[in-house]
């Protein structure tokens, strides 16, 4: 298996589902990935990368904004 040597970056998802707690928003990613993709139960919501940073008070953020959601087919 192999592993990715790209360093970890702190992210924020924006948009989508209402049902996201802030803690559900908060992901660390290996950097560069264009998008994250988020599988709750029967679907998939995805977010694509943003220019935009934010600064919170524990760090920095790249903003990841919703783009659409997946069904998983039965």
């Amino acid at each position: 298996m192999e592993h990715s040597t790209k360093p970890l970056v702190d992210v924020l998802l924006e948009g989508g589902p209402d049902t996201f707690s802030a803690a559900d928003r908060r992901r660390r990613i290996p950097a560069g990935e264009p998008t994250v993709k988020v599988s709750r139960g029967h679907c998939t919501e995805h977010f694509f990368q943003t220019r935009r940073v934010v600064r919170i008070e524990d760090g920095e953020f790249q903003i990841y904004h919703w783009s659409h959601r997946t069904y998983v087919a039965e």
